[in-house]
């Protein structure tokens, strides 16, 4: 039966209020022989209760145990269920802390990166500072040869463009422009 425990009391509470209305009569059929009635009503009248009264709270009897049962069935599907959600819950926890770890680990990798990263760059800056010492001792080290003029040609000698023409008639009045 699917009904809820709040319906089920609803009507309960139908069913005895409308039993214990003597005057107005309720008529209940109930399949029964005429002897299985009297066995009924002899029952009903040892106890003090009217056949109707009886009826209502055998119904009420049978509705309290189906009631029963689904609960005790709820009640077991809920813990199930709080058992999977616990454990779900422990997994998740369980989760949480190895990202935990891990995000611990990744910054601890990260600033030692950062440590060698440092540590390379001042070596490159010392490798530089080499270099650069390594190029000033090398060009101290070569011999210097004195950058000498070219003698100028005199002015009855060839001019030196190889024109084949004396310098004075060539190239002079240029270089001495230039030279000033």
């Amino acid at each position: 039966m699917g009904l809820e425990p709040r319906i089920l009391a609803k009507v309960d509470g139908r069913l005895r209020s409308q039993l214990r209305k003597r005057d107005k009569g309720l008529t209940a059929r109930v399949p029964v022989s005429p002897e299985q009635w009297a066995v009924w009503k002899r029952y009903c009248d040892m106890l003090g209760v009217s056949a109707g009264g009886g009826l209502a709270v055998l119904v009420d009897h049978e509705l309290a145990s189906i009631v029963e049962e689904e609960v005790e069935t709820l009640t077991e599907s809920v813990k199930a269920r709080e058992a999977a959600v616990a454990a779900r819950e422990a997994e998740v926890a369980e989760r949480g802390e190895s990202v935990a770890r891990r995000e611990h680990s990744c910054d601890w990798r990260e600033t030692q990166i950062e440590a060698k990263r440092l540590r390379l760059k001042e070596r490159e800056q010392r490798l530089d500072a080499r270099q650069e010492a390594l190029d000033i001792l090398a060009a101290a080290s070569q011999p210097r040869t004195p950058h000498r003029a070219k003698p100028k040609p005199g002015r009855n000698e060839l001019c030196w463009c190889d024109s084949g023409k004396k310098y004075k008639n060539c190239h002079l009045s240029w270089d001495q422009s230039r030279n000033g």
